[in-house]
C-alpha cells in the first residue's frame, strides 16, 4: 500500500508534502517574537512566509490532479484520485495547524 502511494505521488509531490510536514514541525508558538539572525530566524520568519506558498502549491496540485483525471481512462484514475485526496488532507492539516498563528499575527497588526 505504501509503495503504491509513493509510486502514485512521484518525486516532486513527495518533496512538496515533505515541505508541508517541515512547516508543520517548524511552526512557532503563538505570540513568539521575531528573531532576525541565526537559525532561530527559520521558524520565526522563513516558515510563516513559506506556509501560504506551500499551501497554494498543494491546492494547485490537487486541482491539476482533478483536471488530469478527466483525460485518462477510468481504470487509471485511482492513483490521481489518491494523490488529490492526500493533497487536500495535507492542505487542511497545514491550514488548521497554522491558523492560530496567523490569527494572532492579524490581530497584532490592528
Amino acid at each position: 500500500m505504501i509503495k503504491q502511494i509513493l509510486s502514485d505521488m512521484k518525486p516532486l509531490r513527495i518533496i512538496l508534502i515533505g515541505f508541508a510536514i517541515a512547516l508543520i514541525i517548524l511552526r512557532p508558538a503563538v505570540g513568539t517574537s521575531m528573531v532576525y539572525q541565526g537559525w532561530a530566524m527559520v521558524p520565526t520568519m522563513l516558515a510563516p512566509v513559506m506556509t501560504p506558498i506551500i499551501f497554494m502549491l498543494i491546492m494547485l496540485d490537487s486541482f491539476m490532479s482533478k483536471i488530469l483525471m478527466l483525460d485518462i481512462p477510468v481504470d487509471a484514475r485511482a492513483g490521481l484520485r489518491r494523490v488529490m485526496w492526500i493533497n487536500l488532507m495535507m492542505g487542511f492539516v497545514l491550514l488548521a495547524y497554522w491558523a492560530p498563528y496567523f490569527y494572532e499575527v492579524a490581530h497584532k497588526l490592528r
